[in-house]
């Protein structure tokens, strides 16, 4: 399903992939309902029902791949290994995947700073604040997503300015979205907070987690808008470089020098922020000054 809905988006198909999707979910929760209320088939019937759903998803979306008319038509019986092509799939995806490894590393290591407190208030605060935030990057994500397809299909039409103009487009939007979902979560932080815990100390600290992010959030929209650009150019490494330098070694050190001298669920709490500001400013003044469009010209890729 992943392969198929992302060949879809790459050619402005944004529809179908998600209509699977919601159909693969809706089944999920039938089959569950089916397996475990009616057959008693207890945590197996939950992994039989999400392998099914996930089955179906991915039939939709090859049978939408081999019915289609264009260039990227899916036929089985063509199917080959290309070794040339694998390298550079691996060479373009592979930064990702390191990236997103380590970023998610180094999150287990801001954890360890929250449990040191000892507190179970604490741990729990947190964790229903990272509940949050998983849903609160997801728009500005999804926008990352769809600036890489929008810049590699101008610059591969040669409307390099097409190309930027999009990226600009898109930083306002993520910008703007942001602080719409900043504005929501300062008016029902305590409520959000009450969907994962009801406990009142929990839902103290997850409040005051949310609250400390708040006015750093739009950073996001930096960080993904241009690490989406950059990819689309092909250029992987460095927006690799820039989130790991950023999301990882600075909120790192962060931490580490902190709470050598200040150690309190305020400034641990900012251990995020610091990533998001330094990934932010460096993939912005990257994308303005490193010249990326001129040496993806020079390597005639448009």
């Amino acid at each position: 399903y992943n392969m198929g809905s992302c060949v879809l988006r790459a050619v402005g198909d944004t529809k179908r992939p998600l209509y699977f999707l919601i159909t693969s979910s809706l089944l999920n929760i039938v089959l569950d309902l089916l397996f475990v209320v009616v057959f008693h088939w207890g945590i197996a019937g939950v992994a039989v029902a999400t392998v099914l759903s996930q089955a179906v998803s991915a039939m939709l979306v090859c049978a939408a791949l081999m019915r289609a008319e264009e260039a990227y038509k899916l036929r089985i019986k063509s199917i080959r290994m290309d070794m040339a092509l694998c390298r550079r799939i691996l060479l373009l995806g592979l930064p990702i995947g390191v990236q997103q490894s380590l970023t998610a590393f180094s999150n287990a290591f801001v954890q360890s700073y929250i449990n040191a407190f000892g507190s179970a208030a604490i741990m729990a605060g947190w964790s229903c604040h990272i509940k949050i935030d998983q849903f609160c990057i997801l728009p500005v994500m999804s926008i990352g997503q769809s600036v890489t397809t929008f810049v590699s299909q101008n610059l591969g039409a040669k409307k390099l300015e097409r190309a930027k103009a999009g990226v600009r487009t898109a930083i306002y939007m993520g910008t703007g979205l942001l602080i719409l979902i900043c504005v929501i979560l300062a008016c029902t932080s305590g409520q959000l907070v009450k969907l994962f815990n009801r406990d009142a100390e929990v839902v103290y600290y997850g409040v005051l987690f949310v609250w400390l992010t708040i006015p750093f959030r739009f950073f996001s929209a930096w960080n993904q808008t241009y690490a989406g650009a950059l990819r689309g150019s092909g250029n992987t490494k460095a927006s690799m470089l820039i989130m790991l330098f950023g999301l990882v070694i600075c909120r790192q050190v962060y931490l580490y020098g902190i709470t050598r001298f200040v150690n309190n669920v305020y400034t641990v709490g900012l251990g995020y922020p610091v990533g998001w500001i330094c990934c932010g400013l460096l993939s912005r003044w990257y994308y303005k000054h490193s010249g990326w469009e001129e040496t993806y010209i020079g390597q005639e890729k448009i």
